[in-house]
């Protein structure tokens, strides 16, 4: 062989070797990354089984769901609490005429009597309604009421002894444990029930009875029937305290079908942060909720007086003509809750609200006769039984997270006595 012919196949090996070589560089890599990515499978395979297994074995994954007895019986024993506070509240308004009378005061007195208790929820109410999301709605209705009955016995004493500055005194005490009591049993129920799922049911049972709790009249012995109102509401508070404790430890937590959220009655830490990052049809129902609760607050402050007028009554009959005002919507505002949590209509139930409050106080303005008076009476008891339920139902439908509803409530409270 030629030495040029041999220098070209030499040059030939050369050229195929290193392919060769290249190709099985190239067959061992595509071979290891294939057993490492069968293991990196195998150890994914292994850690969704550990975590499957793990959470199996999660005592909070293996309890029952909450059953519908013991949904009913929170609701019933929230609803009394309701009657007893509405009873408590509802007294001054019915016997505004009687107090005057009987503790000579004037209209400038009384309404500073009412403002003493305004002023401690509008300066309060929202560091409560974020508390309460830390705390839960449980323990702040305990201690809530305890300190309401305190108040109330001293305004009952007030009562008797016709002290129109010791009674100031007991509504201020009195004012602190409503403050407690108004955002954390609203929260109760966000915890249980979520919205379009019996939310606004349970809202418009518990203000069903609440109404019967305005209905009221009397004097001096009706504020000792609030002080036995008081202990009874209490009794039913430390009855919910142990069903909610009780449901902890063997149920699981509610969750709420449309975002598949844990329905929670307390938040791990206090976030001031929520009070500005309400979504805004939140800040719509609060613009709402502003001037319908304003003219409710107005209409019942006079109602009785305003009865005494048109009607030419006394104040006992007068008291009894605004405790129906209280009273009349009783069966029909349940009614309400169930047709929102079946078919919605939140802003359909709004406009009717508002149209029926401005229609009654038209009335009252440009109406003076008995037919009049009697008109507006009826009108108004209609659209106010309508308010609360939808607001409220509303101000839960429009959060972006269940944890938040303690705040948003004690922003709307906050807004109204402000």
């Amino acid at each position: 062989m030629s030495p040029p012919q041999h220098f070209m196949e030499q040059l030939d090996q050369e050229k195929r070797y290193p392919a060769a070589t290249q190709d099985q560089e190239i067959t061992d890599e595509t071979t290891n990354s294939k057993d490492g990515y069968d293991k990196e499978a195998q150890t994914v395979v292994t850690t969704l089984d550990d975590s499957s297994v793990n959470s199996s074995r999660d005592p909070a994954n293996t309890l029952p769901p909450v059953p519908l007895q013991m949904k009913l019986l929170s609701v019933l024993l929230v609803s009394c609490i309701g009657f007893g506070s509405q009873w408590s509240s509802g007294v001054s308004s019915a016997m505004k005429s009687t107090m005057k009378k009987e503790m000579h005061i004037n209209n400038t007195q009384f309404s500073l009597l009412e403002a003493s208790e305004d002023f401690m929820s509008s300066a309060l109410i929202l560091l409560t309604g974020i508390f309460t999301d830390r705390l839960g709605g449980t323990g702040c209705i305990v201690y809530g009421n305890i300190i309401y009955t305190i108040g109330s016995i001293l305004i009952a004493g007030a009562a008797e002894t016709r002290s129109y500055k010791f009674m100031i005194v007991g509504r201020v005490i009195a004012s602190f444990g409503d403050i407690a009591t108004q955002v954390a049993q609203y929260k109760v129920f966000s915890s249980w029930f979520p919205p379009s799922h019996g939310f606004a049911s349970t809202l418009g049972f518990e203000l069903g009875i609440k109404k019967i709790g305005g209905f009221n009249c009397g004097f001096s012995s009706v504020f000792w029937t609030m002080v036995g109102m008081n202990i009874f509401t209490n009794l039913a508070t430390i009855l919910l305290f142990f069903l909610v404790r009780f449901c902890e430890k063997r149920y699981t937590s509610i969750a709420d079908p449309a975002t598949g959220e844990k329905l929670t009655e307390k938040n791990k830490k206090v976030d001031f942060k929520k009070v500005l990052e309400m979504p805004w049809p939140f800040w719509c129902m609060i613009a709402f909720t502003i001037f319908q609760t304003t003219t409710a607050n107005v209409f019942s402050q006079n109602a009785t007086e305003l009865a005494e007028q048109r009607f030419n009554a006394d104040s006992i009959t007068a008291g009894w003509y605004t405790a129906v005002l209280q009273y009349a919507g009783f069966f029909f505002v349940p009614l309400l809750g169930v047709f929102i949590d079946i078919f919605g209509q939140r802003v359909s139930a709004m406009v009717v609200c508002g149209a029926g409050c401005f229609l009654s106080m038209a009335l009252v303005c440009w109406a003076p006769s008995i037919k009049g008076t009697a008109a507006a009476f009826g009108i108004y008891a209609f659209a106010f039984s309508l308010g609360p339920t939808v607001i409220i139902d509303g101000i839960r439908t429009s959060m972006w997270h269940q944890g938040a509803f303690g705040t948003a409530y004690g922003i709307k409270v906050t807004i109204n006595n402000a």
